[in-house]
């Protein structure tokens, strides 16, 4: 089973975010087409796999 978390971006860098979920903050692999800055993804194994309206 996986599990995938609700993060909110703080910084795109080309194929990696920064996001911060609660107090903790992570480098992900970005597989969105159109993300920015303050958006909210789906995380799962350490990749933004969807966006969250």
């Amino acid at each position: 089973m996986c599990l995938a978390y609700k993060a909110k971006v703080l910084k795109v860098n080309k194929n990696k975010l920064l996001v911060a979920s609660g107090k903790e903050k992570k480098e992900v692999l970005n597989a969105l087409q159109e993300v920015r800055e303050g958006d909210f993804v789906l995380v799962q194994q350490g990749i933004a796999v969807d966006l969250i309206d």
